[in-house]
């Protein structure tokens, strides 16, 4: 956990956790350290499973926020493959091909990107952000919302929240967003409505932006005779590492591999210590390295455990009985 990686970067680095300005500079380093294993690999442990249902009429879908990519999906009760395609094919003369063995639905997804937005706006108008019912912010905080309407291509507005605040409402109408940031963690998740009161989207209490993965799961004018289970395999989004109890997204097995990266991203903005930057990142992916193969054997290999002695005990009384060979099963 944090606390851990924290405490030994600081024996090392010769730093004072009780001191706030040095912790807070020494976790940001860890996560940045954190995030870039998180990005260079797909780390086994950052996979996660879910089924989700679809409606009859529901064309595209945006993924909750905890979604990072799909790496797989299948229709959960006929165990049927559905296809991930990107944008392009739609637009070739062979139009969005569907194979003769598909059926309503259809078992093609559309990767359309990330959105700021969890569903599209209808009509021009002020969005409004607010806290969870019964809740207020305990401190100050700005949220940003970027995006356009009419009368301007690129509009941002800045809503500012004092301790004890519970909602705030844009000047700026929004027709699109592009983006909506908050200036720091939060106490509470925050959400965001239009004016028919409808969640357009939400932010996180530990996450900075607001993102969801949209796919288009139905073509023009197709719809399905019943909802739709679909089972989807998908990589969970990073989280930051903030408190001492926090754990690395893919698992508290990778603290010592984010120990020695902190270290190489450290050393390496220190004039002569390039060489102990190189060694500590050599060191990182090493134990990167063995730490995925292993894991990975867990799941694939298929463990000899040997003779099982009660077994090899049970055939000879077999063989003294007359009663035939007992069978061993050595591997599991």
């Amino acid at each position: 956990m944090l606390l851990d990686i924290l405490t030994e970067l600081a024996q090392e680095l010769g730093l004072d956790l009780r001191d706030s300005a040095k912790r807070t500079w020494l976790v940001s380093q860890v996560n940045h350290a954190a995030r870039e294993l998180y990005n260079t690999e797909d780390i086994t442990g950052c996979e996660r499973e879910q089924v989700f249902v679809l409606g009859t009429t529901d064309q595209q879908v945006a993924l909750p926020w905890y979604v990072e990519s799909v790496i797989a999906a299948r229709d959960y009760d006929t165990t049927k493959t559905i296809e991930q395609v990107d944008m392009r094919p739609r637009y070739l003369k062979s139009a969005w091909n569907v194979l003769p063995s598909q059926t309503n639905p259809l078992l093609q997804w559309r990767l359309k990107g990330q959105s700021a937005l969890s569903r599209n706006l209808i009509d021009e108008a002020a969005l409004t952000v607010s806290l969870p019912d019964g809740a207020a912010a305990t401190a100050a905080f700005s949220v940003y919302i970027t995006g356009s309407n009419e009368q301007s291509a690129l509009v941002t507005d800045q809503l500012n929240f004092a301790v004890g605040d519970t909602s705030k409402t844009t000047t700026a109408f929004f027709s699109d967003v592009k983006n909506i940031r908050k200036s720091a963690l939060t106490a509470y998740d925050l959400t965001v409505e239009d004016v028919g009161g409808n969640q357009v989207s939400s932010i996180p209490s530990h996450q900075l932006t607001s993102r969801f993965v949209l796919l288009q799961v139905l073509e023009r004018n197709e719809t399905r005779s019943q909802s739709q289970l679909v089972e989807v395999a998908f990589k969970h989004i990073y989280e930051p590492l903030q408190n001492d109890t926090d754990v690395f997204t893919a698992g508290d097995a990778y603290d010592k591999c984010i120990y020695w990266k902190t270290l190489e991203h450290v050393w390496a903005k220190q004039d002569g210590k390039e060489d102990r930057a190189a060694m500590a990142g050599n060191k990182a992916q090493v134990l990167l390295g063995n730490i995925m193969k292993n894991m990975a054997s867990n799941i694939e290999m298929k463990f000899a455990f040997g003779p099982n002695p009660t077994l090899e005990a049970l055939s000879a009384t077999k063989r003294s009985w007359g009663l035939g060979y007992g069978h061993r099963y050595p591997y599991y």
